[in-house]
């Protein structure tokens, strides 16, 4: 066999959080020297801001619309090619260590679930082997928590809540829990005495060379203040303001009922960052051990490398955490990085024009030495600025859908010559006329929306005319969902 390939995909990790990204304080030295010695893509985005299509997208090489994954909840149907498939017909043994979330973790429908609680290892979607680790009590069944329930309970309690409310009467819906924790108080913080050697994040790097270690050939493993937030949010659309303050149940995400607004101070916030850099930090420990392994196994230089998180976050811009409905910058781009083999030839590189996670799934195609599938709707990504404008590279696109009681939200994205343009659908919540437009290499963190800027409605009517001439002419190639459930 020839080249092998590793993709690591992270869990909502912000593009500017990362020491090869600009940030000074990042300690993530093993990730900066796969951008350093490979390609750094400085324009990279997801397909959709969340969990499941993002991760689905990335599986199928195809547009949420075209795959049909187009929210937390709705799960890729089981039928659905993914490149793990073509993989495999090519020769390739393929795995999947950590998180995959092609499908609701709470539903009883969930493949992923059920080989978890079984303890059975695949196949899954493609995928010969599988050992999954989710991040809550949800996934009652994934491995790494029958793992922790069985030798180490004393820890479980400790580490995994409760992420989801329940309902309590017939026609309520599960909410989000809100915990609160450390030394300020801050949502979502929460202290975990769990040894080092038990952390699921070392747990999956020991996994992933547990599985390496059985092959002979391996294949993918897979600080404001009040006035200045809502002075950011005063000329963006209805339901940011509605985000912030809790007022209105605008998507689950969103969390129903909650009030950054009276939840989320600045020493909140600065403690959430401390410890988001901190779990960045043990990610690129565990990356580096991975690494190692492959070296000293005489593997690295011929195995191309992957590196990308599946979404990014918010952490306290706006006043806002987590992801939700928001198609700008903070949950959508993305510090792709494509370190090739070596035994390729490929010179480092940093590429500016625009490419998509939807780009992956072609390009782990191209290196094993197959077609890329007519139903795939990425290409392969390109190695250089001047294979990127012989591709034609011009635009990248992103959806997101959302529907509540008290809001009703779909919008499509586009990044083409600087600027981010989101267009809003009509829907319960919109008349279709409103969006976003930022020009993101001088605002990076999309502070002026200059969709009404009389100065901007050239450009704003191209990027508007590429979204429904492109994206959306693109047919529905999925069936209807199939049953499933909130996460």
């Amino acid at each position: 066999m020839g080249r092998k390939i590793l993709f690591i995909m992270t869990d909502m990790m912000r593009w500017d959080a990362l020491g090869y990204m600009g940030d000074p304080v990042a300690r993530t030295p093993n990730l900066d020297r796969l951008a350093k010695e490979g390609i750094l893509y400085q324009r990279a985005y997801n397909q959709n801001p969340l969990c499941m299509p993002s991760r689905s997208s990335c599986l199928t090489g195809q547009y949420p619309r075209s795959m049909g994954s187009w929210n937390n909840g709705i799960a890729l149907y089981h039928e659905a090619p993914t490149f793990a498939n073509e993989l495999h017909d090519l020769g390739y043994r393929t795995a999947l260590i950590g998180k995959g979330h092609f499908e609701p973790y709470s539903s009883k429908h969930s493949l992923e679930t059920a080989l978890g609680t079984s303890f059975r290892f695949g196949p899954l979607r493609g995928f010969d082997y599988y050992i999954g680790s989710g991040h809550d009590l949800v996934p009652m069944g994934g491995h790494y928590t029958q793992w922790l329930k069985r030798y180490h309970p004393q820890y479980l309690e400790g580490y995994y809540y409760d992420l989801l409310n329940p309902p309590t009467k017939p026609g309520e819906h599960s909410t989000m829990n809100v915990i609160k924790g450390g030394e300020t108080d801050a949502v979502f913080v929460k202290e975990n005495d769990i040894p080092r050697e038990l952390y699921h994040t070392d747990w999956t790097a020991d996994h992933a060379i547990r599985y390496l270690d059985s092959v002979d050939d391996p294949a993918p493993g897979f600080g404001e203040s009040d006035e200045q937030r809502l002075g950011w949010l005063e000329d963006k659309p209805w339901h940011w303001k509605q985000w912030y303050t809790g007022e209105k149940f605008i998507s689950f995400e969103a969390i129903e009922g909650f009030s950054y607004q009276e939840n989320l101070t600045s020493d909140n916030v600065r403690e959430i960052r401390a410890k988001i850099y901190i779990s960045n930090e043990l990610i690129d420990e565990a990356i580096g051990k991975v690494l190692k392994y492959l070296e000293d196994r005489g593997w690295l230089d011929d195995t191309d490398i992957f590196f990308a998180p599946d979404h990014g976050a918010m952490d306290g811009d706006y006043g806002l955490l987590l992801i939700g409905p928001d198609l700008t910058d903070h949950c959508c781009r993305l510090p792709l990085i494509w370190k090739p083999a070596k035994s390729a030839n490929v010179p480092a590189a940093e590429v500016t024009a625009p490419v998509g996670l939807i780009d992956l799934a072609p390009t782990f195609c191209q290196i094993a030495g197959g077609e890329v599938p007519e139903w795939m709707e990425g290409q392969p990504l390109p190695a250089s600025e001047q294979e990127a404008q012989a591709q034609g590279r011009e635009t990248v696109y992103t959806q997101y859908e959302s529907h509540t009681p008290d809001a009703s939200i779909i919008m499509n994205a586009v990044y083409a010559d600087g600027y981010r343009c989101i267009v809003y659908e009509r829907s319960m919540t919109y008349e279709g006329t409103e969006g976003e437009l930022y020009k993101v290499e001088d605002d990076p963190l999309c502070l002026v929306n200059l969709w009404d800027d009389p100065a901007h409605q050239g450009i704003k009517k191209d990027l508007i005319d590429a979204v429904r001439s492109d994206l959306l002419s693109r047919p529905l190639l999925h069936p209807l969902p199939e049953p499933g459930a909130l996460i």
